[in-house]
């Protein structure tokens, strides 16, 4: 039940699989205990589940639950703790994304080689963490020891080294090294085109950070197949819930793509679809104020002042 679960939340259906994880977790806790490992690991992803559909608070509570109910236990509780870590970035809460990281990371670098994948996996999201601060030194450092660990050890083509990689190729980006950003993500974007598919959300988060990283270079040309090719995807994908903030997030990257070569009056169409006029969003909430700053450039260019 649990692994269609996963199923589902590969094909960026989380209102399928979050029923399945409900019900996992209700039945494992009450034969099992709270805090025992496969009561918290469902629990983490039904919290994963309501991230995805932009359901913070939900997803917030929840993930809290599965670190408390994990304490005593970093081998099981690194995903919840890593997830949580995320949302509190995404958030702009840095301060607490740190306080369950780096706990992990000291108990992680004292008792596991460095290619077990609990450790890799804490790194990774510390290099994440970093990134998102402006770190952008330490976290080129952590991000490549994982990629180049991960290479060594499960291959170019695993999931968890693309996803590296991808990383390592946003940061570039990031920084302005706009030949290695472009290189290290065009190729990864080749590979999980074919090991995993467009329908992947890995996939299509790497087209997204692809057609950002041309853009800041004002290279829209290139950047405006990938961005129409993550809308296309993202459409295509069945979900009771129009649009999700995934299809938001396309939607939203080829409006600032077309803004910005000149074609506005082919963004409002997407901007309507994507965040209908609403009052000013709240400034925790990234995706909502990304758009509204959309709308505000495409009004100014048609010198609706």
């Amino acid at each position: 039940m649990g692994e269609l679960g996963n199923t589902y939340m590969s094909m960026n259906r989380p209102d399928l699989a979050k029923p399945l994880y409900r019900r996992v977790h209700e039945r494992r806790r009450r034969l099992s205990g709270m805090s025992h490992p496969i009561s918290i690991s469902p629990l983490s992803d039904l919290a994963n589940s309501y991230d995805l559909q932009g359901k913070t608070a939900q997803a917030l509570d929840l993930y809290l639950q599965a670190v408390e109910a994990g304490s005593n236990d970093l081998y099981h509780n690194v995903v919840p703790v890593l997830n949580l870590d995320s949302l509190y970035a995404k958030l702009g809460e840095f301060e607490k994304a740190g306080q369950y990281l780096t706990k992990a990371r000291k108990v992680a670098e004292e008792s596991m080689n460095e290619e077990y994948p609990v450790r890799l996996n804490i790194l990774d999201g510390v290099g994440g963490l970093y990134r998102d601060m402006g770190r952008f030194k330490e976290a080129g450092e952590l991000l490549q020891q994982v990629w180049q660990v991960r290479q060594r050890v499960l291959g170019d083509d695993s999931r968890n080294t693309l996803n590296s990689a991808a990383s390592l190729g946003d940061l570039y980006c990031t920084e302005e090294k706009w030949a290695e950003g472009e290189k290290m993500l065009l190729d990864t974007l080749n590979t999980q085109r074919r090991v995993l598919s467009d329908q992947d959300r890995f996939t299509q988060r790497t087209m997204a950070n692809l057609s950002l990283c041309y853009l800041r270079q004002h290279k829209f040309q290139e950047a405006e197949p990938w961005a129409a090719r993550f809308v296309e995807v993202r459409r295509s994908t069945p979900t009771p819930q129009t649009p999700t903030p995934q299809t938001e997030d396309a939607l939203m990257v080829l409006a600032d793509v077309r803004l910005h070569s000149g074609m506005a009056a082919r963004a409002d169409s997407l901007l309507d679809e994507a965040c209908p006029l609403s009052p000013a969003a709240s400034p925790a909430d990234g995706r909502a104020s990304y758009c509204q700053v959309l709308r505000g450039m495409s009004l100014a260019r048609a010198k609706l002042f």
